[in-house]
């Protein structure tokens, strides 16, 4: 997963939040964290995203809790400016 999400700073990693929503959908999270919406139903497939199926097993509409999102962002985000590496 990390080729498709880069450290971040504390002011980029604010820029990733959603002010006063409780629930995102699928296309959000992805427009945020610049992948696929099939890569966020990945991570949802994969158990590395929790979210909640509004719609049907056979039609499935996923909801990603706000809390969920910034656990997750935090967990697969650093909050540390991107160092140079020396050679």
């Amino acid at each position: 997963m990390s080729n498709h999400i880069e450290q971040t700073t504390q002011q980029e990693f604010g820029a990733l939040l959603f002010a006063g929503r409780s629930t995102l959908y699928v296309s959000e999270v992805a427009e945020k964290l610049r992948i696929t919406e099939q890569h966020v139903r990945n991570l949802i497939d994969e158990g590395k995203l929790l979210a909640i199926n509004v719609g049907t097993n056979e039609r499935k509409f996923w909801r990603i809790p706000m809390e969920e999102y910034e656990r997750f962002l935090k967990k697969n985000f650093s909050m540390d400016p991107i160092e140079p590496t020396q050679h």
